[in-house]
């Protein structure tokens, strides 16, 4: 007498059951959270949620459950080497599902949407591109002193290095690169000075971002290549020069530079110095991001990332199972089908977590922003 099934699927589903009351926790909190928090995060630009790569994912898991019922009724029909054929191309999608969930994850770690490390306020966000701009001027600086030295070491032998060129000569390229670094560094202590002070707003720094930071001017320090119409010395005016201004310059014909300060300074073609050092452009900030701000963004990092974390252990459990069927290789046989069987109700339960996640986590937010 007694359910007519065996311990072990029996055992398979009072686990699920323990799964489903785990997910139902993590789900009810993030709806909670969703519905409970005015302006919760929907804009996909902020939050870097891939609408298509979890569409895709979707299609995968689903397409993998359909081989496991396949792989698992060939096992019924003693065709295992159709179930093996089939259990592969499951581990070949399950990988395929990690692989776009690494792609989401490396976009978000890019970007810095990680619980803890987003900005919710103005100050917050100022704060971040300080410490981004930071971190970039001290990887610069470790590229052009390589060591194990303190920063302010590597800056002390980085100021040794420079050295004034001789008369009619030009500066080296890595003079001028060391000297960009100086200015670079520079307009960092700066900004962070003005940011702690509260002396700049959150438009004020994307500002300087736009004009200053992204690219640096590179001129040599004896004979500037550019100077103001009012003789002001130009030498590591933070700017972009755009392709005009750049035919300008090779022309030796005037036009209008705005430097970081957000002024706009004129070129006088007197002031054009005839060096033969041309107008260098270094991308030295394209690791720094713009500054946003998003409420609730710590909140809603963390229901994603514990949320999709957690079904990804789960893949990986998965794929174990089913990995431990293929090891069997040609011993694979009848005397199997249970362990089959579970690994299949195992994988349907990931597969069906996942059709709850989706909409919730890529979906819904996008429908609420519409609304």
């Amino acid at each position: 007498m007694g359910i007519p099934i065996s311990r072990a699927k029996l055992g398979m589903w009072l686990f699920l059951g323990t799964e489903i009351m785990f997910f139902t926790a993590f789900i009810g909190t993030y709806i909670v959270c969703f519905f409970g928090s005015p302006g919760w995060p929907t804009d996909t630009h902020q939050t870097h949620i891939n609408i298509a790569a979890g569409g895709i994912n979707t299609f995968v898991l689903i397409l993998s459950s359909y081989f496991v019922v396949v792989a698992h009724e060939a096992m019924g029909l003693r065709d295992f080497a159709k179930a093996r054929k089939f259990l592969i191309m499951t581990m070949v999608l399950a990988f395929v599902f990690l692989g776009i969930k690494t792609y989401e994850y490396k976009g978000k770690f890019d970007h810095n949407i990680l619980p803890g490390k987003i900005a919710e306020d103005d100050f917050q966000a100022m704060d971040n591109v300080v410490k981004a701009m930071k971190t970039a001027v001290e990887r610069e600086l470790d590229s052009l002193i390589p060591g194990t030295e303190k920063p302010y070491e590597k800056q002390a032998a980085l100021n040794q290095k420079i050295t004034e060129p001789k008369a009619g000569e030009a500066e080296s390229a890595e003079q001028r690169t060391y000297r960009a670094w100086q200015g670079w560094n520079e307009e960092f202590n700066r900004l962070r000075t003005e940011v702690s002070g509260n002396k700049l707003t959150l438009k004020d720094v994307e500002e300087r971002l736009e004009t200053g930071y992204a690219h640096t001017i590179i001129v040599d320090t004896k004979a500037p290549v550019l100077k103001a119409a009012d003789g002001r010395d130009l030498t590591h005016v933070a700017g972009t020069l755009e392709d005009s201004q750049i035919e300008a310059y090779k022309a030796k014909q005037p036009f209008t530079l705005k430097a970081h300060t957000g002024e706009t300074v004129s070129i006088a073609p007197d002031n054009l110095v005839t060096a033969v050092i041309p107008a260098e452009v270094i991308d030295l900030g394209h690791e720094i991001h713009h500054p946003f701000v998003m409420p609730y963004g710590n909140l809603f990092a963390s229901c994603y990332f514990l949320m999709t974390a957690f079904h990804a252990i789960h893949v990986l459990v998965g794929m174990t199972m089913f990995a431990w069927l293929l090891m069997q290789g040609s011993a694979l046989n009848e005397t199997w089908s249970d362990f089959m069987e579970n690994a299949g109700l195992y994988w349907h339960f990931v597969d069906l977590v996942w059709i709850f996640l989706f909409p919730l986590l890529y979906i819904l937010p996008g429908l609420m922003r519409a609304v």
